[in-house]
């Protein structure tokens, strides 16, 4: 625990401020983070809410963390889980905030090619202008050609 809190304490300050948090979950996102993201790690590290993450806040914090899941494992409540409905599987991603309704409220960048398209919010006005159809000449003599009963 102690080479993790001197990775993320930058500084060497011996506590972790909201920049360094910023800068580790910039590193993680590969871009800015969401400010959720960044409120969450310090409402769960910060126990006396001074802005300010220290030692004795990081490695309780993680303890917690590490007993939390050990009691998810032992009661099988860890990785599968079942549902009884799509509406209670809805609520359970709304509930840890999983799903969001639009995706650019939670990534910073597109995660597949696919979402690429469509990914700014200006690109979403399409400016493209339509052109009437023109028909070459050969296009036009064998449509008149077919008109005339002269091709089946």
């Amino acid at each position: 625990f102690e080479a993790a809190f001197q990775r993320v304490d930058r500084d060497g300050s011996g506590v972790i401020e909201r920049d360094e948090v910023v800068a580790l979950l910039r590193d993680v996102y590969h871009g800015p983070p969401p400010e959720r993201e960044v409120a969450k790690f310090m409402e769960r590290f910060d126990q006396n809410q001074d802005g300010r993450v220290t030692w004795d806040e990081f490695r309780a914090a993680l303890l917690e963390l590490q007993a939390e899941q050990e009691e998810r494992e032992r009661t099988g409540g860890g990785a599968a889980c079942e549902y009884t409905s799509a509406a209670e599987f809805r609520n359970q991603l709304k509930r840890y905030n999983v799903f969001d309704r639009n995706p650019l409220d939670k990534y910073s960048k597109p995660l597949t090619a696919s979402q690429e398209v469509g990914w700014e919010r200006d690109q979403l006005q399409c400016n493209t202008q339509r052109h009437p159809k023109v028909s070459s000449f050969e296009t036009r003599f064998a449509s008149s050609m077919v008109q005339s009963g002269v091709y089946f």
